[in-house]
């Protein structure tokens, strides 16, 4: 797992080893890679199972229960970090799952990998030596949105 100020990544990590980075100052991603539990956000209750993906925005306030042992994905952007990407935090800022849906379940198993992927290959941008590598996540980062709205969009649908 790589610190940094502005950008936190771990992958495949114990649930409650997540917990201390957890912050309510900086949008958050979580995917349940395995176990089961619920969330509390704001006065929504949702119950979790491997594949969940959960979307957390600044102000956010969560409160989880996690089965012992729950792996995740977990990734937090503080605001700064997009100080040079005026494009990527007005995505954010306008983004529908940060701002209305921020659960989304039941991915079909190749989109739940394929978002466990984009995870991994954040977390290697992060930890890589290429000067480019701010590019890459931001990138990394609008891809697993589009994917999540793709799913988002299709389980409304139906």
């Amino acid at each position: 797992m790589q610190e940094n100020i502005e950008l936190t990544v771990s992958c495949y990590t114990r649930a409650h080893l997540i917990q201390e980075h957890v912050t309510e100052d900086a949008y958050q991603i979580f995917q349940v890679v395995s176990g089961s539990g619920f969330v509390l956000l704001e006065k929504h209750l949702s119950f979790l199972a491997a594949g969940d993906l959960i979307f957390l925005k600044p102000g956010s306030r969560a409160v989880w229960s996690l089965s012992g042992g729950s792996i995740l994905h977990y990734c937090k952007v503080q605001t700064l970090y997009f100080e040079q990407s005026p494009y990527i935090i007005k995505l954010f800022k306008q983004d529908p799952i940060f701002n209305f849906r921020v659960i989304i379940s039941n991915l079909p198993r190749g989109q739940a990998a394929t978002i466990g992927v984009l995870f991994q290959m954040i977390k290697d941008e992060v930890q890589g030596p290429h000067d480019d590598k701010k590019d890459a996540i931001l990138i990394h980062l609008q891809m697993l949105l589009l994917l999540a709205h793709r799913v988002g969009h299709t389980s409304l649908e139906n």
